[in-house]
């Protein structure tokens, strides 16, 4: 029994100090990042042009003058690896991908749940990236709308 003191003390150290090194290694542990994460977050994503797939003539006014003033203003958007985004006409905003990360969602900085955009990924490469707007395009779903952004 003059023994169980001596354990009781010699665990109230040992405990916190293996608690201690199993935390540590995994801070220091590198977080596996896939090609699609690597790849948007390389650089910063230069507007091109936007193709527009629809009958609907205000919306193609809508999206033609959009295709102008991103045009004119050298347009870009950057996906930074702490899943913050630059370049949302909404303000401050963060991304995530989903569905096997072949989608991009924008969302609110601050509420997760207030969705600025919703895009496919059609194509990406070190050079290209081409999304699909997957929101329902005002008044009509037919209408598909792809923006293409270049290294």
């Amino acid at each position: 029994m003059k023994k169980l003191p001596n354990y009781a003390f010699l665990l109230t150290f040992l405990i916190p100090v293996l608690v201690f090194l199993a935390c540590e290694k995994e801070e220091g542990k590198e977080v596996e990042r896939s090609e699609v994460f690597l790849t948007l977050t390389s650089h910063s994503w230069a507007y091109d042009t936007v193709y527009i797939e629809c009958d609907d003539p205000d919306i193609i006014w809508w999206f033609t003058f959009l295709d102008s003033a991103a045009s004119a203003t050298n347009y870009e958007i950057l996906f930074k690896e702490d899943f913050t985004f630059i370049g949302s006409p909404d303000g401050d905003a963060k991304w995530r991908l989903q569905n096997n990360e072949t989608e991009i969602m924008i969302v609110d900085d601050d509420d997760a749940m207030d969705i600025y955009n919703h895009f496919r990924i059609d194509e990406l490469t070190d050079q290209l990236l081409k999304i699909t707007d997957m929101g329902d395009v005002p008044p009509s779903d037919t209408c598909y709308v792809q923006f293409v952004y270049r290294k």
